[in-house]
Protein backbone atom coordinates (compact mmCIF):
# COMPACT_ATOMS: atom_id res chain seq x y z
CA UNK A 1 0.00 0.00 0.00
CA UNK A 2 1.35 3.32 -0.90
CA UNK A 3 1.82 5.56 2.32
CA UNK A 4 0.65 9.19 1.69
CA UNK A 5 2.12 11.85 3.75
CA UNK A 6 -0.11 14.84 5.25
CA UNK A 7 1.26 17.96 5.38
CA UNK A 8 0.69 21.40 7.36
CA UNK A 9 -2.45 23.42 5.94
CA UNK A 10 -1.43 26.89 5.77
CA UNK A 11 -3.24 29.18 8.04
CA UNK A 12 -3.58 32.44 6.19
CA UNK A 13 -3.55 35.63 8.49
CA UNK A 14 -6.60 37.24 8.08
CA UNK A 15 -5.88 40.66 7.20
CA UNK A 16 -4.08 37.86 3.91
CA UNK A 17 -7.53 36.83 3.58
CA UNK A 18 -9.47 40.47 3.73
CA UNK A 19 -6.65 41.46 0.97
CA UNK A 20 -7.76 38.72 -1.67
CA UNK A 21 -11.20 39.45 -0.97
CA UNK A 22 -10.61 43.49 -1.84
CA UNK A 23 -8.75 42.40 -4.56
CA UNK A 24 -11.22 40.11 -5.75
CA UNK A 25 -13.78 43.16 -5.30
CA UNK A 26 -11.92 45.30 -7.14
CA UNK A 27 -11.57 43.34 -10.49
CA UNK A 28 -14.93 41.56 -10.11
CA UNK A 29 -16.45 45.63 -9.89
CA UNK A 30 -14.53 46.68 -12.77
CA UNK A 31 -12.95 49.58 -10.87
CA UNK A 32 -10.72 52.02 -12.52
CA UNK A 33 -7.91 54.36 -11.15
CA UNK A 34 -9.73 56.92 -9.16
CA UNK A 35 -12.88 54.93 -8.33
CA UNK A 36 -13.95 54.63 -4.77
CA UNK A 37 -14.13 51.69 -2.28
CA UNK A 38 -17.06 51.16 -0.13
CA UNK A 39 -16.64 52.65 3.41
CA UNK A 40 -14.59 50.84 5.79
CA UNK A 41 -17.83 49.86 8.27
CA UNK A 42 -19.76 48.82 4.76
CA UNK A 43 -16.46 46.36 3.86
CA UNK A 44 -16.24 45.09 7.74
CA UNK A 45 -19.97 44.54 7.69
CA UNK A 46 -19.64 42.73 4.31
CA UNK A 47 -16.75 40.62 4.72
CA UNK A 48 -17.97 40.15 8.75
CA UNK A 49 -14.13 41.26 9.77
CA UNK A 50 -13.39 43.52 12.58
CA UNK A 51 -12.26 46.86 12.01
CA UNK A 52 -8.34 46.10 13.27
CA UNK A 53 -8.40 43.28 10.66
CA UNK A 54 -9.73 45.66 7.76
CA UNK A 55 -6.98 48.59 8.43
CA UNK A 56 -4.29 46.06 8.53
CA UNK A 57 -5.71 45.25 5.21
CA UNK A 58 -5.63 48.14 3.99
CA UNK A 59 -2.63 49.13 4.57
CA UNK A 60 -0.99 46.41 3.00
CA UNK A 61 -2.96 47.18 -0.07
CA UNK A 62 -1.32 51.03 0.09
CA UNK A 63 1.86 49.62 0.18
CA UNK A 64 1.62 47.76 -2.58
CA UNK A 65 0.08 50.71 -4.76
CA UNK A 66 -3.10 48.54 -5.45
CA UNK A 67 -5.43 51.29 -3.37
CA UNK A 68 -5.11 54.81 -2.29
CA UNK A 69 -5.85 57.02 0.63
CA UNK A 70 -7.74 60.37 -0.29
CA UNK A 71 -8.52 62.95 2.33
CA UNK A 72 -12.50 63.10 2.99
CA UNK A 73 -12.70 60.75 -0.13
CA UNK A 74 -12.01 57.51 1.62
CA UNK A 75 -10.18 54.67 -0.14
CA UNK A 76 -9.76 55.25 -3.59
CA UNK A 77 -8.40 52.79 -6.79
CA UNK A 78 -5.04 53.74 -7.66
CA UNK A 79 -3.48 53.64 -10.94
CA UNK A 80 -1.11 50.84 -11.38
CA UNK A 81 2.66 51.69 -11.29
CA UNK A 82 5.75 50.40 -10.25
CA UNK A 83 6.72 52.80 -7.78
CA UNK A 84 5.61 50.66 -4.91
CA UNK A 85 7.35 47.26 -5.89
CA UNK A 86 10.79 49.24 -7.01
CA UNK A 87 10.49 51.43 -3.76
CA UNK A 88 10.09 47.89 -1.30
CA UNK A 89 12.61 46.04 -3.76
CA UNK A 90 15.47 48.20 -2.86
CA UNK A 91 15.09 46.91 1.38
CA UNK A 92 14.80 43.70 -0.51
CA UNK A 93 18.30 43.48 -2.16
CA UNK A 94 20.30 44.72 1.50
CA UNK A 95 20.26 41.39 2.62
CA UNK A 96 22.22 39.54 -0.51
CA UNK A 97 24.86 41.44 -2.01
CA UNK A 98 25.11 38.99 -5.24
CA UNK A 99 21.33 40.25 -5.82
CA UNK A 100 23.07 44.14 -5.94
CA UNK A 101 25.10 43.15 -8.64
CA UNK A 102 22.92 41.29 -10.10
CA UNK A 103 20.24 44.53 -9.89
CA UNK A 104 23.71 46.38 -11.79
CA UNK A 105 23.80 44.25 -14.54
CA UNK A 106 19.88 45.08 -15.26
CA UNK A 107 20.76 48.85 -15.19
CA UNK A 108 23.73 48.16 -17.41
CA UNK A 109 21.97 46.18 -19.82
CA UNK A 110 18.78 48.74 -19.97
CA UNK A 111 21.06 51.86 -20.43
CA UNK A 112 23.00 50.03 -23.02
CA UNK A 113 19.79 48.81 -24.88
CA UNK A 114 18.33 52.29 -24.67
CA UNK A 115 20.89 55.04 -25.44
CA UNK A 116 20.28 55.21 -29.35
CA UNK A 117 16.92 56.69 -27.90
CA UNK A 118 18.63 59.04 -25.99
CA UNK A 119 20.84 60.19 -28.36
CA UNK A 120 17.80 60.26 -30.77
CA UNK A 121 15.79 62.49 -28.70
CA UNK A 122 18.78 64.66 -27.31
CA UNK A 123 17.85 68.67 -27.05
CA UNK A 124 20.42 71.36 -26.73
CA UNK A 125 19.22 71.56 -23.01
CA UNK A 126 20.07 68.52 -22.17
CA UNK A 127 23.20 68.31 -23.78
CA UNK A 128 23.94 71.43 -21.82
CA UNK A 129 22.74 69.97 -18.34
CA UNK A 130 24.60 66.85 -18.78
CA UNK A 131 28.04 69.22 -19.50
CA UNK A 132 27.21 71.66 -16.53
CA UNK A 133 26.73 68.28 -14.25
CA UNK A 134 30.20 66.79 -15.25
CA UNK A 135 31.77 70.05 -14.17
CA UNK A 136 30.44 69.58 -10.90
CA UNK A 137 31.92 66.19 -11.02
CA UNK A 138 35.38 67.07 -11.68
CA UNK A 139 35.37 69.60 -8.94
CA UNK A 140 34.10 66.83 -6.42
CA UNK A 141 36.78 64.52 -7.98
CA UNK A 142 39.30 67.54 -7.26
CA UNK A 143 38.00 67.81 -3.88
CA UNK A 144 38.21 64.12 -3.30
CA UNK A 145 34.57 64.37 -2.32
CA UNK A 146 31.45 61.54 -2.94
CA UNK A 147 30.52 61.49 -6.05
CA UNK A 148 27.40 59.85 -6.20
CA UNK A 149 24.92 62.46 -6.54
CA UNK A 150 26.13 63.66 -9.52
CA UNK A 151 27.03 60.30 -11.07
CA UNK A 152 23.40 59.23 -10.54
CA UNK A 153 22.10 62.85 -11.82
CA UNK A 154 24.18 62.41 -14.80
CA UNK A 155 22.75 59.22 -15.75
CA UNK A 156 19.01 60.40 -15.08
CA UNK A 157 19.21 63.36 -17.20
CA UNK A 158 21.30 61.44 -20.06
CA UNK A 159 17.98 59.65 -20.04
CA UNK A 160 15.05 61.71 -19.38
CA UNK A 161 14.65 61.99 -23.41
CA UNK A 162 13.16 58.34 -23.37
CA UNK A 163 10.60 59.30 -21.11
CA UNK A 164 10.36 55.75 -19.53
CA UNK A 165 9.42 55.95 -16.01
CA UNK A 166 10.35 52.89 -14.92
CA UNK A 167 14.18 53.50 -16.96
CA UNK A 168 14.47 56.27 -13.90
CA UNK A 169 13.34 54.84 -11.11
CA UNK A 170 15.67 51.61 -12.26
CA UNK A 171 18.38 53.85 -12.19
CA UNK A 172 17.37 55.37 -9.27
CA UNK A 173 16.35 52.50 -7.15
CA UNK A 174 20.09 50.71 -7.73
CA UNK A 175 21.51 54.25 -6.46
CA UNK A 176 19.05 54.22 -3.58
CA UNK A 177 20.10 50.58 -2.40
CA UNK A 178 23.64 51.52 -2.88
CA UNK A 179 23.48 54.34 -0.26
CA UNK A 180 21.39 52.10 2.00
CA UNK A 181 23.54 49.38 1.96
CA UNK A 182 24.46 48.37 5.90
CA UNK A 183 26.53 45.96 5.34
CA UNK A 184 30.06 48.21 4.98
CA UNK A 185 31.91 44.98 3.29
CA UNK A 186 29.86 45.34 0.31
CA UNK A 187 30.75 49.61 0.09
CA UNK A 188 32.85 49.40 -3.01
CA UNK A 189 36.29 52.26 -3.04
CA UNK A 190 34.83 55.08 -5.60
CA UNK A 191 37.12 55.35 -8.90
CA UNK A 192 37.21 59.19 -9.02
CA UNK A 193 39.15 59.66 -11.57
CA UNK A 194 38.36 56.64 -13.44
CA UNK A 195 34.91 57.46 -13.29
CA UNK A 196 34.88 61.08 -14.48
CA UNK A 197 36.68 59.98 -17.68
CA UNK A 198 34.28 57.25 -18.33
CA UNK A 199 31.01 59.90 -18.26
CA UNK A 200 33.36 62.41 -20.21
CA UNK A 201 33.21 59.79 -23.11
CA UNK A 202 30.35 58.48 -22.56
CA UNK A 203 29.24 62.66 -22.73
CA UNK A 204 31.27 63.27 -25.89
CA UNK A 205 29.77 60.16 -27.97
CA UNK A 206 26.33 61.15 -26.79
CA UNK A 207 26.68 64.69 -28.70
CA UNK A 208 28.92 63.22 -31.20
CA UNK A 209 25.36 61.06 -31.83
CA UNK A 210 27.52 58.04 -32.37
CA UNK A 211 25.23 55.17 -30.90
CA UNK A 212 27.67 52.48 -31.33
CA UNK A 213 30.79 54.29 -29.59
CA UNK A 214 28.18 55.87 -27.08
CA UNK A 215 27.23 52.21 -26.23
CA UNK A 216 30.75 50.79 -25.93
CA UNK A 217 31.46 53.73 -23.27
CA UNK A 218 28.87 52.56 -21.64
CA UNK A 219 29.73 49.05 -21.28
CA UNK A 220 33.25 49.63 -20.61
CA UNK A 221 31.35 51.89 -17.69
CA UNK A 222 30.04 49.74 -15.99
CA UNK A 223 32.92 46.98 -16.38
CA UNK A 224 34.80 48.94 -13.21
CA UNK A 225 31.82 48.67 -10.86
CA UNK A 226 31.38 45.33 -11.76
CA UNK A 227 34.55 44.13 -11.42
CA UNK A 228 35.17 46.09 -7.90
CA UNK A 229 31.72 44.41 -6.56
CA UNK A 230 32.80 40.89 -7.81
CA UNK A 231 35.78 41.15 -5.48
CA UNK A 232 34.09 42.39 -2.75
CA UNK A 233 31.61 39.56 -3.29
CA UNK A 234 34.83 36.86 -2.86
CA UNK A 235 36.19 38.90 0.23
CA UNK A 236 33.27 38.40 1.94
CA UNK A 237 32.49 34.78 1.16
CA UNK A 238 29.25 35.76 -1.03
CA UNK A 239 28.48 33.78 -4.74
CA UNK A 240 29.55 36.60 -7.46
CA UNK A 241 27.91 36.56 -10.22
CA UNK A 242 29.57 36.15 -13.46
Amino acid sequence: MKKTILTPIKIENRYQVVQKALKQYIVDSGLKPGDRLPTEHEIAQSLGVSRSSLREALKGLQSLGIIDSRRGGGMVVRSFNFDAILDNLSYALLVNGAEVLELLHIRKALECYFIDQAILHQTPVIMESLREILERFAEKVKRNDDIRDVDEQFHITLFEPVRNRVLIRMIHLFWKTMNAIRDKSLVIEPDLEGSLKRHQDILRFFIERNVDAARKAMEIHFESPEKRFNEKLNQTGEDSVK
